[in-house]
């Protein structure tokens, strides 16, 4: 099993379409709103977003937004069977697709592009994969996993409240 690996930019536009192919869609810069049957949700660096075949779906990127596209016959069974398409990606991958990211600026051989997505399927299938978590809890797990033997006081994990538009 294998993917086919590509970088996408797009301007601010809407996209709404389907595939006769499964699709992982990696933030690399910037984010993007996602609207499917499935589920809907916004992504930025660390997250994905999974299409499964025949999913419709709406995608709306940020100007200037980059992705990391997964193109797929099928989806490996760690992400058949997600209950919602918004993920976060383990550090494994996202260090793997900073990697393809630098390899696809410059021209490379069939084989080495074959092997990418090879290679991007293998790591795929040795992930385990969580629900986008809520701001306020990977904030607490990031202190944690800095060092377990600090504990944080409240300050520190408060995240402040976006600005408000009225004030």
């Amino acid at each position: 099993m294998s993917a086919k690996l590509y970088i996408r930019s797009f301007s601010f536009a809407t996209y709404t379409h389907l595939h006769d192919y499964s699709q992982l869609v990696i933030p690399i810069r910037g984010a993007a709103d996602n609207f499917t049957e499935m589920g809907s949700g916004r992504i930025g660096p660390g997250q994905c977003i999974v299409f499964p075949k025949g999913c419709e779906h709406k995608f709306v990127p940020d100007e200037g937004s980059s992705f990391l596209v997964a193109d797929m016959e099928e989806l490996p069974p760690s992400l058949a069977c997600l209950s919602h398409p918004v993920i976060s990606i383990p550090p494994a991958l996202q260090l793997f697709c900073g990697y393809v990211e630098k390899q696809l600026e410059y021209p490379i051989s069939k084989h080495l592009y074959e092997s990418m997505g090879e290679m991007f399927m293998t790591i795929l299938e040795e992930q385990t994969f969580i629900p986008r978590l809520d701001p306020r809890i990977a904030r607490v797990l990031e202190y944690f996993e800095k060092d377990i033997s600090v504990t944080p006081s409240l300050g520190n994990l408060r995240i402040s409240p976006p600005a408000s538009a009225c004030g």
